[in-house]
């Protein structure tokens, strides 16, 4: 499970820089806490979710500081994910968690090789979350200042369609292990978002 470092950050939508488009929510550039330094990877600056061209895939992206396949000294992963309120993905939380939601990620390990899943995000009371990949999916991973590392997922696998009310969508970052790991960055937006609404993505 990663755990927030520290005392409870609430997920927030913070100003963040303008992009010139209408990202689905933005967050504060530098505010990531990362252990033992910093880890401008996973210092998410704004994320996005659009529905693909070929109609039957959800595109959701974090954009980040400057992405790399770099895992911070002393992890063994490196995790972005993003999430959806809606609708109810109809698995009951984990014993200790108070909810549980549709979510896509994209993982480095130490190595660099890069995952890409969709799956469910289980929160807990104190900020927690544990993300469980069901399915194998496809990405992109654009590293640099301002990278963007994008999952597209299967509409069927998380509960969407074109119109969809997707409730709050979110995204976090963590590093961890095999024992434990630690959030390093999370933002969300406000009221709920329409898939096929304009984003950053188109």
């Amino acid at each position: 499970k990663a755990l927030p470092q520290g005392s409870d950050p609430a997920p927030i939508q913070a100003a963040g820089p303008s992009y010139g488009c209408p990202a689905t929510f933005n967050d504060a550039d530098g505010d990531a806490s990362s252990l033992p330094g910093g880890a401008p990877q996973l210092d998410i600056l704004h994320g996005d979710v659009a529905l693909a061209s070929d109609g039957t895939h959800v595109r959701a992206a974090l954009t980040v500081q400057n992405l790399s396949t770099t895992v911070p000294t002393g992890w063994l992963n490196e995790d972005w994910i993003m999430y959806w309120t809606q609708p109810d993905n109809g698995v009951p939380p984990p014993t200790g968690d108070v909810s549980d939601a549709y979510a896509v990620a994209a993982t480095v390990d130490v190595l660099g090789n890069i995952t890409y899943s969709d799956g469910t995000i289980a929160f807990d009371s104190s900020g927690g979350y544990s993300y469980t990949a069901v399915n194998t999916v496809t990405g992109s991973f654009a590293p640099g200042e301002n990278g963007r590392v994008e999952i597209d997922a299967p509409l069927s696998d998380v509960g969407l369609a074109s119109g969809t009310q997707m409730g709050t969508v979110g995204g976090a970052t963590d590093e961890g292990n095999n024992v434990e790991g630690l959030i390093v960055d999370e933002a969300a937006g406000g009221g709920s978002w329409t898939l096929g609404t304009p984003s950053c993505l188109g």
